[in-house]
């Protein structure tokens, strides 16, 4: 207690205080950092356990998760304000004031923090202020009794009667003559001697897996709390105003936590809150330099998120863990905050590269670490685990490297400015020289032609005859040639790409976009013989052999030594792209429970490979040679080889091999991991029976959907459908570099994007008739296309933003096709169907990189092209539904 009183005070005022320290006394300020960081862990540590002995066990929960929200950011006043608060205020307000008021008024004692500063400029005047209402602690002594539960636990009961007789006293409540019954004891004796390590948090699959996730939620989310309370003088304007705002703005943020905490699920008000703080956060860099109160504004809302986020953690994880190990989890997990909170200055140092960096990167984690919320186990409204077996499980999800090389064509295959290459050796003037490539009118402007020059010994003559270009000699006269030796790149955003590697330029341009169809070629490959595989050798054996297939491939191809060398390789990266995904989803929904099937093939699989494209451009964005990207994306794909002794083959699948006993084994094992026991008999004999020799089912074949004049116009509706929808889906993610702006952020937003619009495809699915949600999809994309052509070319945000909700109408409705067109077939020809339809979108994805590649030469034919096609689809969309009435009948429903 005397420790938890002296140092939790310096700390703050330590921590915040060299913001006001001239750059002269940088020593200084790294001295009172260490020394408050020394403060606040010191207190830390012993929080926890001090906290959870002062609250009876009925309320021990509840108290720890509420006090502990504010116990990162205490206040030199809260502690009396505590102590006179749960003494003197009714049951009814007590819970609003321990949610409210301690983090309200640490956010108050932040908010006078740069008063201070304002009227007291010498830093150790001001360093003497904010020492000295420390000392008001003392008296605390008196006041605050020690813990019952501690001086319980060394067997010192009539010192603990005494304090609870008192506390009881005080609150009017009469104690019962004996307080501490001998069972109890005796039991509490038994709970202290079963011991827990923190090897338990990694115990089993699950926990390991939370505890992992928790740990990453955490330090992420201190980053951006700490960075954006360190970044306050690097903003714009006044540096104690905007000290007070970053303080005000925490107010209510609080307030925000604990009404979102009392209404909603855990894991989407976390994930909303972030999404929300990261967001704003990315929005910075396209205000203008000018409107500083805006970027201000926009950090501050950033703020808000995340402060409402790092408040609801401790509830959160608290929930997640069983008793015996849960004061360990809260404690672990929150280590790692204090990693976040190390290496957050270095966030802020970025801004001295440039300075939006920091809030380009903090936006992106905050993002993201918001989609790993989504995947939690829920715990609003979920009994309390009390043992490992009672954990819920974690959501399944998909591989995140299909996400890096899916698209990886995007900054593979991105083409820089370039020009003919004019030799050095060439004896020309600087002016004929920087005349030596001729103009052309491109968009109302005049830019250097790409593939052409003026012949070089017909200008080196006029430049040793002392000739001027364009006074002299009249340059449109001059006779033009190719670029007879190669081009010059420009390597502002690209050191090399495969383009710049073999030249794949002017009349070998077709080159690029044919890779690209080419990987699309062996995803259609894929299509055809993963399903074949996987019903021969099993869904797992086929799942890691495809993974090897594309990450020995993506391997290959750092080391290729030409064009032709690389597109093989990529077709094979491709085949195994398509396989490994279609294992896992197959393998996923056989294992996975009815209730999170749903989950997992909507929004599992696709929110993990928008993951793995988020973290495309930041890798892109670091590391700017093509062959070393290659082998960054291609190592994650490495780590999944340590999967093959978790994931467990599918059960269905080895009973419809006859391989009963493996099929058992699995499921008995499954039990004991879900705390179920599994009846003695899984498997009826006679059941077996019938299913090793089962009746001989009704064939089908291809030409039963095309028999009759209905079905055979819903077939060809549904191809046209998928074709054209993935033509707009891949067409957008490949077009990203011809965007305006940033590539790296333009290709982050294409992505990122996709997240909300597979939540909404999952809400519209449940809540909403197919037809209309998917007409309204893609009415919303071929609409703001519409509007595209418009926009002024200097309005580069509004362009981009455009671009960006087409991606989200197109990206909602290709996550709805599989659910839309399942259900429009009869059963008897359903599975077929699906592969039919779904193969049309293969197609769509090879001719896909044309449509990118016809945009670099006419732009609004191809942006045409695309508005025509959304609105098709739309059509389509809305037939397919009213011909399934007629199949129906057809097939006698």
């Amino acid at each position: 207690r005397e420790l938890l009183q002296s140092n939790p005070y310096t700390g703050p005022s330590c921590l915040f205080y060299p913001s006001f320290v001239s750059p002269e006394l940088f020593y200084i300020s790294t001295l009172l950092v260490m020394v408050g960081k020394f403060g606040i862990t010191s207190a830390y540590s012993m929080v926890y356990v001090y906290t959870a002995e002062l609250y009876p066990t009925v309320v021990r929960n509840m108290g720890v998760g509420v006090s502990s929200t504010a116990s990162r950011l205490g206040s030199i006043l809260s502690p009396y304000f505590v102590y006179l608060g749960t003494e003197i205020l009714s049951k009814s307000v007590r819970i609003i004031f321990s949610t409210l008021g301690v983090c309200t008024f640490f956010a108050i004692g932040y908010m006078v923090l740069p008063l201070f500063a304002y009227f007291i400029r010498d830093w150790q005047m001001l360093l003497l202020a904010l020492t000295l209402p420390g000392v008001l602690c003392v008296p605390l002594w008196w006041f605050i009794p020690e813990s019952p539960r501690w001086l319980i636990s060394q067997r010192r009961f009539e010192e603990a009667e005494q304090i609870i007789q008192k506390a009881a006293k005080m609150n009017s409540i009469v104690a019962p003559t004996v307080i501490f019954d001998p069972l109890e004891l005796q039991e509490l004796n038994s709970l202290k001697q079963q011991k827990v390590f923190i090897l338990d948090l990694f115990k089993t699959r699950n926990i390991a897996t939370i505890t992992v996730m928790s740990v990453m939620l955490w330090m992420l989310t201190s980053v951006g709390y700490f960075a954006l309370s360190l970044n306050v003088p690097n903003l714009h304007g006044d540096i104690y105003l905007n000290c007070f705002l970053s303080g005000l703005i925490e107010v209510p943020a609080y307030f925000t936590a604990w009404l979102l905490l009392r209404k909603l699920p855990r894991r989407y008000i976390i994930a909303g809150v972030l999404f929300w703080g990261g967001g704003v956060l990315l929005l910075v860099q396209v205000v203008p330099e000018d409107y500083s109160f805006v970027s201000i504004g926009l950090v501050m809302l950033g703020k808000f998120g995340v402060t409402s986020a790092f408040s609801m953690l401790y509830v959160f994880t608290a929930e997640l863990y069983p008793t015996l190990v849960r004061n360990m989890a809260v404690g672990t997990t929150s280590m790692a905050s204090r990693v976040g909170s190390i290496i957050a200055p270095y966030f802020v140092y970025l801004g001295a590269y440039n300075r939006l960096l920091p809030y380009i990167v903090m936006g992106s984690l905050t993002v993201l670490i918001g989609i790993i919320t989504l995947f939690f186990p829920e715990s609003f409204g979920v009994a309390l685990p009390e043992n490992l077996e009672q954990m819920q499980k974690v959501r399944g999800a998909s591989i995140i490297p299909n996400g890096f090389t899916g698209l990886s064509a995007v900054f593979l295959t991105a083409s820089p400015e370039y020009r003919c290459l004019v030799p050095d050796t060439v004896n020309l003037s600087s002016a004929w020289r920087n005349h030596s490539i001729p103009l052309e009118t491109k968009d109302g402007r005049q830019v250097p032609q790409k593939c052409r020059r003026y012949r070089l010994d017909t200008i080196a003559n006029f430049s040793a005859l002392g000739l001027e270009p364009g006074v002299d000699v009249d340059l449109e006269q001059l006779e033009q040639e190719s670029c007879l030796d190669g081009w010059e790149y420009s390597k502002e955003i690209f050191l090399s790409t495969i383009v710049t590697e073999w030249d794949l330029v002017c009349q070998n341009d077709w080159k690029a976009p044919f890779t690209t169809s080419c990987f699309y070629v062996g995803v259609l490959l894929g299509s055809f013989i993963s399903g074949q595989l996987s019903d021969r050798f099993g869904r797992k054996n086929v799942l890691f052999l495809t993974i090897g297939i594309h990450t020995g491939c993506s391997f290959l191809q750092v080391f290729s030594v030409s064009y032709e060398m690389f597109t093989a390789l990529f077709t094979l990266v491709g085949l195994g792209h398509i396989s490994n995904y279609v294992a896992a989803f197959v393998l996923g929904t056989e294992i996975l429970s009815k209730s999170i099937r749903i989950i997992f093939a909507t929004l599992g699989v696709c929110i993990f490979f928008a993951f793995g494209f988020m973290v495309l451009p930041l890798f892109a964005y670091f590391i700017r040679d093509w062959r070393m990207l290659q082998l960054a994306i291609t190592m994650p794909g490495v780590l999944c080889a340590a999967l093959w002794w978790f994931i467990p083959e599918s059960p269905r699948w080895l009973v419809s091999q006859g391989r009963i006993k493996e099929a058992e084994v699995i499921i008995r094992r499954a039990a004991k991991t879900n705390g179920i026991v599994a009846p003695s008999t899984i498997f009826d004999v006679n059941e077996q029976e019938e299913d090793q020799n089962p009746k001989k089912a009704q064939s089908h074949h291809i030409f039963d959907l095309i028999r009759t004049g209905n079905i055979r116009i819903l077939t060809i509706m549904s191809i046209i459908l998928w074709l054209t929808i993935s033509v707009g889906y891949f067409g957008l993610s490949l077009a990203t570099p011809t965007l305006n702006g940033n590539i790296y952020l333009n290709c982050f937003l294409s992505a990122a994007v996709e997240v909300p619009a597979y939540v909404l495809a999952w809400l519209l699915l449940q809540h909403v008739t197919r037809r209309y949600s998917m007409a309204g999809s893609l009415f919303l994309g071929g609409s703001v296309l519409v509007l595209l052509p418009l926009v002024p070319s200097d309005y580069n945000f509004v362009s981009i933003g455009l671009v960006m909700l087409e991606k989200f109408g197109v990206t909602s409705a290709y996550s709805m096709l599989y659910v839309f067109t399942a259900e429009l077939y009869p059963t008897l020809v359903r599975n077929m169907a699906v592969g039919i339809t779904s193969m049309a979108s293969r197609v769509g994805s090879i001719i896909a990189p044309y449509f990118v590649y016809l945009g670099e030469m006419h732009l609004v034919l191809s942006l045409n092209l695309l508005i025509c096609l959304c609105f098709c689809m739309c059509v389509c969309a809305f037939v397919c539904v009213c011909v399934c009435v007629c199949v129906c009948v057809w097939c006698g429903v």
